[in-house]
C-alpha cells in the first residue's frame, strides 16, 4: 500500500505488525480473534520469507 509514491509499511515487519493490529482491532471474527490474527501473521511471514 502506497501513499504519495511511498510505502506506508516499508519493511516486512511493519507490514506484519499492521496486519496483526488491524485484524485484532477491527474484529472481523466473532470468536478466536487473537488466535486468528497470530496464525495469519505467522502465515504471512512464512510466505514472504519463502
Amino acid at each position: 500500500m502506497t501513499f504519495g509514491g511511498e510505502y506506508l509499511y516499508p519493511s516486512l515487519i511493519d507490514k506484519a505488525a499492521a496486519l496483526a493490529f488491524l485484524l485484532t482491532m477491527n474484529h472481523p471474527f466473532v470468536d478466536g480473534l487473537e488466535v486468528s490474527a497470530s496464525v495469519d501473521d505467522a502465515e504471512q511471514m512464512f510466505l514472504n520469507l519463502a
